[in-house]
């Protein structure tokens, strides 16, 4: 198996293309603050805004991109989603997300999973900069970060098996909670 750094197989922090500086600015596109982000790795794609009000200032990203927040505490939270349900073929977002679009080595959802997890997130948090409360990781840190590149069906395979885990944890998280509901429920009416 290959290892190789992110920044030799995934194209960091995209520009917007030029063009869409000269689309109708009354259309709606695609907006996620940073609270439309989960810790869970998912992204809600409720709030719309005008094209003309996010054109400048706002993070550009697009349909199978991979979003990742890069300040404090967001991103030791695991803010992170994998775009490839966004509602159009682009959006814009809060400024403190870094955006990963993947190349033709890497598949996105294994990219997702290689930078959502706990471990890497505890290595990466060393290498924050900034004040405390308004630290950053670096996209330079992404850059160098290096990562195990098997070949794209392993990827693949090693992404499906990630997914169900990922699903099995969110039914036993909200078994557990639909259960102490329950309790709660129960015994404030039979012992209260």
């Amino acid at each position: 198996m290959k290892r190789t750094s992110l920044g030799e197989i995934v194209t960091l922090n995209p520009t917007m293309p030029r063009a869409l500086r000269s689309s109708a600015p009354t259309v709606f596109v695609p907006f996620l603050p940073m609270a439309a982000v989960s810790e869970d790795g998912f992204a809600r794609f409720g709030e719309r805004r005008n094209l003309g009000s996010v054109l400048t200032g706002f993070t550009y990203f697009e349909r199978g991109d991979v979003l990742l927040a890069k300040i404090t505490p967001c991103f030791e939270n695991g803010k992170a989603a994998y775009l490839g349900d966004l509602p159009d073929n682009f959006g814009f977002g809060s400024t403190e997300f870094h955006v990963l679009r993947p190349g033709p080595e890497i598949d996105a959802g294994y990219l997702f999973h290689a930078v959502w997890n706990p471990t890497f997130r505890g290595s990466a948090r060393g290498h924050m900069t900034g004040t405390a409360g308004q630290k950053r990781l670096p996209a330079d840190y992404l850059r160098r970060h290096r990562i195990v590149l098997p070949t794209l069906d392993e990827q693949r395979r090693i992404t499906r098996i990630l997914d169900k885990a990922v699903a099995l944890r969110r039914r036993h998280q909200l078994a557990s909670r639909s259960a102490a509901d329950l309790h709660a429920s129960l015994a404030n009416r039979f012992v209260l």
